[in-house]
């Protein structure tokens, strides 16, 4: 803990930092992916390389149950340590730190994280948010429920994928829908799932800071589709700008206009772009399908880059 850690708040019981909790994989070498567990303030923006701290990393095709669930209990350790804001007296799984169990540690239990140099009250970390896809989320919280699922899709209510009764398809999003009469509590979460998760435990948890993480939502959910519709909708007709009779050289000339665009003024802020050449059977659906790329075609940096040049064409 940093004292004077901007995103702070002052209170009675010291100052709060509102921390979150961030999961995914990433990819490395060829195939190989990493599972990387960070943390960070949600209440002051910075740079990802600036306010992303690693608590974890691991080799996904080595990972067993039991090593996760070794990992949450620590990390459920330390968010206790931090809401208190003084070192732990013993280890995450009851033993106390003495002179002849790690020393160092037994020397610092009880004592402040951080103090405030005017009062010498305590800072605290207070947990805040739990963010990830659906994949993770699921692996994490060990969920019966979720996008995975056959049919019963949430675990916060009992949306579902099937059944004759529509107004509890999780497509419903009527005020009326069925499905939000059968809303979960944090009870009955923390309930079902403290046997198998040692994350539900930590002080503070709720069900509903379970967050999906806005990037997979966004840019490599909803503008996977968004975008290259609205680019179907420009292109696939002869227009003023896009003159061509055929639709390649329609996606070919909008391509290039995309590269000089994102060349110029833009090229400061927004680094990343779609490098992959645009076409209509990549772009443009078919067979009655929506238009849809993939993260082989463009990766969520580009895909947000590119919603600011389509913006910029309509």
């Amino acid at each position: 803990m940093v004292p004077g850690a901007p995103g702070a708040y002052r209170s009675t019981g010291g100052t709060l930092l509102p921390l979150g909790l961030h999961g995914d994989d990433a990819g490395v070498h060829g195939g190989e992916q990493v599972l990387v567990i960070t943390w960070n303030s949600v209440t002051y923006v910075l740079p990802t390389l600036d306010s992303r701290i690693v608590f974890t990393m691991l080799k996904v095709s080595t990972i067993h149950p039991f090593t996760m669930k070794r990992v949450y209990e620590v990390l459920k350790w330390s968010f206790d340590a931090l809401a208190e804001g003084k070192f732990p007296a013993a280890d995450p799984w009851g033993t106390k730190f003495s002179r002849t169990y790690m020393p160092e540690r037994a020397l610092k239990a009880g004592q402040a994280l951080a103090q405030r140099v005017s009062d010498g009250a305590l800072y605290r970390g207070l947990f805040a948010e739990f963010r990830g896809d659906w994949k993770y989320l699921k692996e994490a919280f060990c969920l019966a429920d979720s996008y995975c699922s056959v049919d019963f899709i949430c675990h916060k209510c009992d949306a579902r994928k099937l059944g004759s009764r529509h107004d509890m398809w999780y497509s419903n999003f009527c005020r009326n829908a069925g499905h939000r009469n059968t809303m979960v509590t944090n009870a009955e979460f923390i309930h079902r799932y403290r046997w198998v998760c040692p994350l539900v435990l930590i002080l503070g948890f709720h069900i509903t800071r379970i967050v999906f993480d806005k990037m997979h939502c966004m840019d490599l959910g909803v503008m996977q589709v968004l975008l290259p519709s609205l680019i179907n909708v420009l292109l696939r007709s002869p227009s003023r700008p896009y003159p061509e009779p055929d639709i390649d050289a329609r996606y070919g000339h909008a391509y290039k206009d995309y590269i000089s665009w994102s060349d110029g003024e833009w090229r400061r802020q927004r680094q990343t772009i779609v490098k992959k050449k645009c076409c209509s059977k990549v772009w443009g659906g078919g067979d009655g399908k929506y238009p849809k790329i993939g993260q082989l075609v463009a990766k969520a940096a580009a895909i947000r880059n590119l919603q600011y040049w389509v913006e910029y064409e309509l």
